[in-house]
């Protein structure tokens, strides 16, 4: 049996679990991310989990420990846990990315901090600075840096 699709919004981007860590015995968790024009998330750093990813669609601008590097369709990147981050999507219409977390559990913080949307193309609610407050407070209990100033 498939596992549930599971949706979530975050900071206007929408995040789909294709498979979290009780698909994959804590191994690995898998995401799909459709970011907006001028999307992405904030400045942070995984403590816990090793990234990668693999732009599908669009064009990404991530930037890894200050470093900027441009990203279009087949471009993959590889963030070993600890390094800061953030990605935009620079482009006119929304991208897609493909990733995963190593060990798997990362859904966790989705399930606690994000909204949860009923479809994958389900219009994501933007934040109020209360809710992202509330995110920045809680993001250390799934072992996540996000500093306040980005």
């Amino acid at each position: 049996m498939p596992p549930r699709l599971r949706v979530y919004s975050l900071v206007l981007d929408t995040y789909i679990v294709i498979a979290g860590a009780e698909e994959t015995m804590g191994q690995f968790s898998m995401f799909e991310a459709v970011i907006p024009p001028g999307g992405g998330p904030p400045p942070h750093r995984h403590l816990w989990e090793d990234e990668a990813f693999y732009v599908l669609e669009g064009s990404v601008a991530f930037t890894i420990e200050g470093q900027l590097e441009e990203a279009l369709p087949g471009s993959f990147f590889r963030l070993p846990r600890g390094k800061l981050h953030s990605f935009k999507n620079n482009g006119t219409s929304p991208a897609r990315l493909m990733f995963i977390t190593i060990p798997g559990g990362f859904e966790k913080f989705l399930e606690d901090c994000a909204k949860p949307l009923p479809h994958r193309n389900a219009k994501p609610d933007p934040l109020t600075a209360d809710e992202f407050e509330s995110i920045i407070e809680r993001a250390p209990l799934y072992g996540l840096e996000l500093p306040r100033a980005f």
